[in-house]
């Protein structure tokens, strides 16, 4: 095994909560295969699960074991040798390979130690891109595409990336399309939807899919509303399916299994796979959704690349997005794209490796010129901490509002909580779960005064002192709630929000909405895990959107807060943000850019 002393320290590390104890086990499973070096892979194991386990896919055998061992004050060791050792072990190559053979960990050319699994999720992921861009352009009648384009979009300058995005996904076989809040990104899929049935010679099987429940039942009310509007015959708008699937279901999940039924050995049936909010998707459920598409099977994702990424490791919707924008149009396509749609871009392909895969769309329909959301969001984004600053003074616009960060006390008070109240009024479930949907009290972190856990009981007591709920159980009538894990069997799933409702006749049950925005119930034993949910972290409101937003973070600055945190938080509302923070806390937040370690976008254009 590691030397004793080394396995204290990390043990210590876990003890005390700067390691988990899963880095810690990784260790020392790591150590009892490595020969001469288990004290120095032992520490390479730990720093790569700890990285692994903050959404990285890999570390830098230099730089981030030195800050490893810096960082956690670790005397037994120097960062020299854990590299040294790691080079020295690929050469072995027992324990460390070069991704070709069953060793648990991979270096490459650029010093990036992996795990295995998580290298090959990895390729697979690039191998699958690069197929598919040079795989030739879908053949069309291109005098045809334009009368239908201009069937389905009107003449106005800002349809100009939706009406190219439209032109992409009939040409390619593979297309992002990404965008900040508000600008189309559901518009513009259902008129592609329309467009490709209106151009294929026999209807296309498309399945339309989800990372979580509130994202599909989001994306299903959307797509109903603007297939109704489309200037195409009722036989198209039939055609165009409105069920949308969380991934999970859409793939098969087997119980007690992270192997999906759909997989490479038995390929979803469809002609054409669209994912909505596709930055939530890490690189391992990327890599088997792939996995399970036909060499055919043509794929949109739509999301947004700035937006928080997914829980588990990877960035994959950003790394590609980056790939993607930094090689660029075609000359080919770029005229092609100009023919159907008679708007000009500018071809700009510098030869990399993933080019006319990515429309970045511009104009935000959501926030008119006099809204501040808008461009709070543009200005958190762009880490503009003087517009920010200016935006949040200036009493200019009506839908941002900023709060210092008041004592808990004063906090609570503060808080609206009219949409609760009227929730427990309401005639029907239905009707209550619309009033919860409408506010969003959105925290950064879990833990602490100001954390989720906190402000969740504190809300419910403030309701239980007005009388507004009654909590002699732990169900009550009009406890909102959320679910904590997937439940196949009933067709629950990790962030789906319900409520609990009474009636003489069934006592408790709980309701929530299905995928085609439909009441359903369940009696409370058979939940799966579920917590109450009057406010939620910033991470678990991904996929959904609120009239009203109010988002807290907490009182002291750290690594957890950053820039993509607040602009998720910030794009959630519709029609106002409030802020509730210290604006040091905030600033520095907005500061703090994180890019999560892959690798994914070199491998791709490498």
């Amino acid at each position: 095994m590691a030397d004793a002393e080394t396995i204290q320290e990390l043990k210590i590390l876990a003890d005390i909560g700067d390691l988990r104890y899963l880095d810690l086990h990784l260790a020392r499973f790591i150590s009892s295969f490595s020969g001469n070096y288990k004290s120095e892979l032992a520490l390479a194991a730990a720093a790569l699960s700890a990285a692994v386990g903050k959404g990285d896919l890999c570390i830098n055998i230099e730089k981030d074991i030195y800050n490893f061992i810096n960082n956690n004050n670790i005397n037994t060791i120097a960062a020299k040798h854990v590299t040294n050792a790691i080079l020295e072990s690929a050469e072995e190559a027992k324990i460390i390979g070069k991704g070709d053979g069953y060793q648990p960990l991979v270096l490459n050319s650029n010093k990036n130690l992996y795990f295995q699994r998580y290298w090959n999720y990895q390729n697979r992921i690039a191998d699958f891109l690069r197929n598919r861009v040079i795989r030739e352009d879908n053949a069309c009648d291109l005098a045809h595409v334009t009368e239908n384009i201009e069937i389905l979009f009107e003449k106005d300058s800002r349809q100009k990336w939706q009406k190219v995005a439209a032109a992409m996904a009939l040409l390619r076989n593979f297309l992002v399309i990404t965008g900040g809040p508000g600008t189309g990104k559901t518009t513009v899929v259902v008129k592609v939807l329309a467009l490709l049935q209106m151009m294929a010679p026999t209807p296309l099987k498309i399945n339309l899919a989800a990372p979580t429940g509130k994202a599909a039942n989001r994306l299903t009310e959307s797509i109903k509303e603007k297939r109704a509007t489309l200037p195409v015959s009722d036989k198209i708008k039939m055609l165009i399916p409105s069920e949308v699937n969380t991934i999970h279901r859409l793939l098969g999940a087997r119980f007690g299994s992270s192997e999906f039924i759909h997989n490479r050995d038995n390929k979803l049936t469809c002609d054409l796979l669209v994912i909505d909010e596709a930055s939530m998707i890490d690189v391992s459920l990327m890599a088997k959704l792939i996995d399970a598409c036909k060499e055919q099977t043509a794929i949109i994702l739509l999301g947004d690349m700035y937006q928080l990424s997914s829980v588990e490791a990877g960035s994959v919707l950003a790394d590609i997005c980056i790939a993607g924008i930094n090689s660029g149009i075609t000359t080919d396509t770029e005229e092609k794209v100009r023919q159907i749609t008679n708007e000009q871009i500018n071809s700009n392909n510098n030869s990399q490796k993933l080019p006319d895969a990515v429309v970045s769309l511009q104009h935000s329909y959501r926030f008119s010129s006099d809204s501040g959301i808008g461009q709070l969001a543009e200005a958190v984004n762009n880490g503009n901490i003087m517009q920010v600053k200016q935006l949040l003074e200036q009493s200019k616009y009506n839908d941002i509002c900023y709060n210092v960060l008041a004592e808990e006390h004063a906090l609570i008070a503060a808080l609206d909580i009219s949409p609760f109240t009227k929730a427990v009024a309401a005639s029907d479930p239905q009707t209550a779960l619309k009033q919860i949907f409408s506010c969003g009290i959105l925290c950064s972190h879990k833990e602490g005064i100001y954390g989720v856990e906190n402000i969740n009981r504190r809300i419910e007591e403030r309701l239980q002192t007005k009388g507004v709920i009654h909590k002699d159980e732990m169900e009550y009538h009009g406890r909102p709630i959320m679910i904590t894990s997937n439940s196949y069997r009933s067709g629950l799933f990790n962030g789906d929000i319900g409520i609990i409702w009474h009636d003489k006749d069934c006592g408790f049950k709980a309701w929530f909405l299905d995928q085609q925005g439909q009441p359903i119930s369940f009696y409370p034993r058979q939940l799966p895990k579920h917590t109450t949910v009057y406010a939620m972290t910033i991470h678990k409101s991904q996929g959904s959107e609120f009239d009203f937003v109010e988002m807290i973070l907490p009182e002291v600055s750290s690594d957890l807060l950053t820039r993509e945190i607040v602009y998720t938080g910030i794009t959630r509302a519709k029609k106002k943000i409030t802020i509730h923070a210290d604006k040091r806390v905030l600033f520095e937040s907005i500061n703090r850019k994180i890019t999560r370690k892959s690798g994914l976008a070199d491998i791709i254009v490498g």
